[in-house]
């Protein structure tokens, strides 16, 4: 199966982005990984058996990090990650994370290619302790708003067709969200 790995983060190095890709790897998968590039790396190479794909990247780089920044909805991502299931014939999508999972799910429906959502920490619980601890920013009012990725958890839950969780603690929480027990794994 060729599969799809959303990360908005510079690859390499993420621990759990690896582990993923290649223990799909070495079960015989084809892993294409979708990723950020804030260093300005190559647009495609290929690491630890891994075809990565980064975006493209823009000379400067305070325009690069704006362009290419993770936001929940950012056209940018969406493109690249279509560029990528469309030509690599990508047969399900993993998301990592929250901020891409509508941009996963808007180029899962185009082209009917499940998508399943990695979601390693409560996502705004996460962003309601940064604005508690960190002194107050205007940007984080779109930014890192908790109410806002609230939001877009409670529709990305309705609209991936699975979901990862790393404890049953955050399986539980899902689950008083409404999500059936069957499109949770921890």
């Amino acid at each position: 199966m060729k599969v799809g790995l959303v990360f908005d983060g510079d690859y390499p190095w993420d621990v759990r982005v690896w582990k993923f890709a290649t223990c799909l790897a070495d079960h015989g998968h084809e892993v294409h990984l979708v990723c950020r590039n804030l260093g300005q790396r190559a647009e495609r190479e290929t690491v630890d058996g891994i075809h990565v794909h980064r975006l493209r990247p823009l000379a400067n780089a305070r325009l690069n990090a704006l362009a290419s920044f993770p936001a929940f909805v950012n056209p940018t991502w969406g493109a690249r990650i279509a560029d990528v299931v469309s030509t690599c014939g990508i047969e399900a999508l993993i998301v990592r994370d929250l901020p891409l999972a509508l941009a996963g799910v808007a180029v899962g429906r185009r082209y009917a290619v499940p998508v399943l959502l990695d979601m390693a920490e409560n996502y705004p619980a996460m962003l309601r302790d940064v604005n508690r601890f960190e002194r107050f920013r205007i940007q984080n009012v779109l930014v890192r708003n908790p109410g806002l990725a609230s939001l877009v958890e409670r529709l990305a839950l309705r609209l991936v067709h699975h979901v990862f969780v790393v404890i049953e603690e955050a399986r539980d929480r899902l689950l008083r969200a409404g999500v059936a027990p069957d499109r949770i794994s921890i």
